[in-house]
């Protein structure tokens, strides 16, 4: 009815503009400067400057549309119950499909809500952060700093993908630079950032791999420089403590982040191999020993896994270092 009622009224502008009081008179011959004698009719012209006043507002409307300014979207890390709602029906869409939780105790969506509203301590600090419109959430990060490993671990950064509004600004971007302006003093010590995407058979290197070519993207958009660490050998661990066997392990691929107060951060050279043994570490020893499980039994058999897994990426990675350095014409 609205739509209806602004055509009428813009109908009857353009023809007031043009001669609304001609309307019906008799028809207008002009001579035009090419030769040609030329007729108009008052309403045809009223008509046709309709349109082309139609045509204005409607580009109008659409530039002021398009041209809109996201100050509204908002970065925050303050959340209420209408909040943890729409993360969860986000994180179930996106990534409970393609998640295998630690915890069997613990479904998948509710694992986010728990960490999010897990309080800090002398291990770690968790640190959430959500992008919002209005009541739309566009997207979460959820990262995790550990003090005496200097290391941060991005356990999740999830985008709305039904909104166009999120695909096409840069949330992303202001999601991941909110992980480095936390105000907590330790945190920022941080030396550097980890993150793990799947393996992929049909991804050799990082042009391949979509995850990647994003944390890449991302990381050169917050000045930083992204390593993809092919040459080691990760796996995600079996993510049943029952069961704690190698048969359930996944290949992924460990990413990496130097920041400011890393002595090698203006570095171009690869991380080195004893970065490389504080980032294993840092993974299989703290990231994954924090499984949240109950029975203190269960607990220590998972940890005694994961120690064994530890050791086991290490070896292999020693070995594939130790076979590049010998020469062809010495084997």
């Amino acid at each position: 009815m609205e739509k209806l009622k602004t055509w009428i009224a813009s109908f009857i502008i353009a023809m007031i503009v043009l001669g609304l009081g001609h309307f019906g008179g008799d028809k207008e011959v002009r001579q035009h400067s090419t030769g040609f004698v030329v007729t108009y009719f008052p309403f045809f012209m009223a008509f046709e400057a309709f349109l082309l006043y139609w045509a204005i507002i409607g580009m109008y409307k659409g530039f002021k549309k398009s041209s809109k300014p996201y100050g509204k979207t908002i970065i925050s890390t303050k959340y209420d119950d209408k909040d943890l709602i729409s993360f969860k029906n986000l994180y179930n869409r996106r990534i409970l499909n393609n998640s295998r939780s630690l915890s069997p105790y613990e479904t998948p969506a509710e694992d986010i809500i728990k960490w999010v509203k897990e309080p800090d301590n002398s291990t770690y600090i968790n640190r959430f952060a959500f992008a919002k419109k209005d009541s739309e959430l566009f997207g979460f990060i959820f990262a995790t700093y550990y003090f005496k490993a200097k290391l941060s671990f991005i356990s999740y950064l999830v985008i709305n993908d039904k909104i166009k509004e999120a695909r096409t600004i840069d949330i992303q971007d202001r999601l991941v630079a909110q992980l480095f302006k936390f105000e907590n003093k330790q945190f920022k010590q941080i030396q550097g950032v980890v993150a793990e995407v799947e393996y992929d058979n049909n991804t050799s290197n990082d042009r391949s791999n979509k995850k990647i070519r994003d944390f890449k993207a991302l990381s050169r958009t917050s000045g930083y420089k992204l390593w993809t660490l092919w040459d080691v050998p990760s796996k995600e661990p079996d993510p049943s403590p029952e069961t704690s066997s190698s048969a359930n392990e996944r290949q992924i691929v460990l990413l990496y982040i130097r920041t400011e107060n890393n002595p090698k951060f203006e570095s171009n050279e690869p991380p080195t191999k004893a970065e490389i043994e504080n980032i294993l570490k840092f993974v299989y020893l703290n990231v994954y020993y924090d499984s949240h499980i109950d029975d203190d039994n269960l607990c220590k058999k998972y940890r005694t896994y994961l120690d064994g897994l530890y050791k086991r990426v290490w070896a292999e990675y020693e070995f594939k270092q130790l076979n590049q350095s010998i020469p062809r014409s010495s084997i």
